[in-house]
């Protein structure tokens, strides 16, 4: 009996011996046969903009070639010395397999790649950018793009790094992007950057998605006209039991328009009460709409239908929007902001007319601005709505003397309500299609 066991187990190891190197062996052709078969489908998808010319596939590695080309008219516009168009040659080198080994700054994976592309033109030793990419174990999607400085048409873009990770079931998000900036290569104005963007976002199980997002810009303008310099911007989505809670900041160091410099300023606003169920499938129902090929004209239609439907669960605990903090410092001193808007006495029968719902809206907002900043506003205002013969002196004496604008110690007030239907300024009604004439 002991020998027939030691026997038994002897084949089995031999059994094992054979079949782990099989399955080593045959499991890269398999992925790369998968891969393959995926990776023209999302090429065939992704429309006329870009092609593939030629796919190799081997045992442990594949090879492609693609074509791209990228639309920059809008931009071209804007800048003439940029083509409307950018063609772009695409190499990827894709490994395959249990655990394929190139750019190990990944984790284990099944499927690997680097693409590398270049514009036609271009040297073939110069990369207009690379990306490392990885379909991990668990199904985990990474990559990396990396853009490098470059100067062309009198202008120099100081390059972009950016990384992404997504889970298998598509259900966490994390993403970083470096942008370093771009100038005149003159070294002369306009820039921009360096920029930060950061992002990170988990969805619940009941489809709710949370998480913050952050972006920073160093600075931007052209000189005088207009530049800004330390541009923060935040924004998160948090959720407490049944209910939700959306919240966003933004500060800036220094402003200059049109000569004058403004700032220190800063900004938030926080929205609470959302249901956190009913906005889950609001995003969900807004999602399916976006992706469901509905021409615009009639999107915004199906996304009010959407919203109309989800709208009694979403407002059913009251939420209410404040603006906070708000205050931007100016040469004679700061003008300060805030608001809040909310519902009061709400039912479900409320909740369910849309006219009773707006009966039951509920808004104020409190602005305050120093004499000779308040001139600037009333000036940009003028010049914006045609009325430029106007001096803003007069224009803000004429909103003093019907009551819309208080004069409190150098300062202009203004103090709009909204309540059962009707918008005051300072306690004075105000007919809101004849805006602020």
């Amino acid at each position: 009996m002991p020998g027939n066991f030691r026997r038994s187990m002897k084949r089995i190891i031999i059994a094992l011996a054979l079949l782990v190197p099989a399955l080593a062996l045959a499991l890269p052709w398999y992925v790369g046969k998968r891969t393959e078969t995926r990776y023209r489908e999302l090429v065939a998808g992704s429309g006329a903009s870009l092609s593939l010319e030629d796919y190799r596939r081997g045992w442990f590695q594949s090879t492609a070639r693609l074509r791209a080309r990228v639309e920059l008219a809008p931009l071209s516009r804007r800048f003439p010395a940029l083509p409307a168009s950018l063609p772009l040659t695409i190499a990827d080198h894709i490994a395959h397999g249990p655990l394929p080994l190139a750019a190990e700054r990944f984790k284990p994976a099944l499927v690997r790649g680097r693409l590398r592309a270049a514009t036609p033109d271009r040297d073939g030793d110069t990369a207009l950018f690379t990306a490392d990419y990885a379909l991990g174990l668990d199904g985990a999607v990474r990559a990396a793009l990396r853009v490098p400085p470059m100067e062309t048409s009198g202008w120099h873009f100081g390059g972009l790094d950016a990384d992404f990770e997504g889970s298998g079931d598509t259900s966490r998000v994390d993403a970083h992007a470096s942008f370093r900036g771009l100038r005149r290569a003159d070294g002369s104005a306009p820039l921009l950057g360096p920029m930060e963007l950061v992002g990170a976002a988990r969805r619940n199980s009941d489809g709710l998605w949370l998480g913050t997002l952050g972006a920073s810009l160093d600075r931007a303008g052209n000189g005088d006209a207009f530049s800004l310099t330390e541009l923060r911007v935040g924004a998160g989505a948090d959720r407490d039991g049944d209910l939700a809670a959306l919240a966003a900041t933004a500060s800036v160091k220094r402003l200059r328009l049109n000569g004058v410099d403004y700032g220190p300023g800063r900004a938030q606003l926080a929205v609470s009460g959302l249901h956190a169920e009913a906005l889950a499938r609001l995003e969900g129902s807004t999602a399916r709409l976006a992706g469901a090929g509905i021409s615009p004209r009639n999107l915004l239609a199906a996304l009010a239908g959407t919203v109309l439907a989800d709208l009694p669960e979403l407002l059913a605990r009251n939420p209410e929007i404040r603006l906070q903090e708000a205050r931007l410092e100016t040469p004679e001193g700061a003008v300060v902001a805030a608001g809040r808007v909310y519902l009061a006495d709400t039912n479900e029968t409320v909740l369910n007319n849309p006219f009773l719902l707006r009966r039951a809206l509920r808004a104020r907002l409190e602005l305050s601005a120093p004499e000779g900043a308040a001139r600037r506003l009333a000036a940009a205002w003028l010049d914006r709505s045609g009325a430029n013969h106007v001096a803003p002196g007069d224009w803000l004496a004429d909103r003093v003397a019907d009551g819309r604008l208080n004069l409190e110690q150098n300062h202009y007030v203004l103090e709009l309500h909204y309540e059962n239907g009707t918008l005051t300024a300072n306690g004075r009604t105000w007919n809101a299609p004849d805006g602020l004439e």
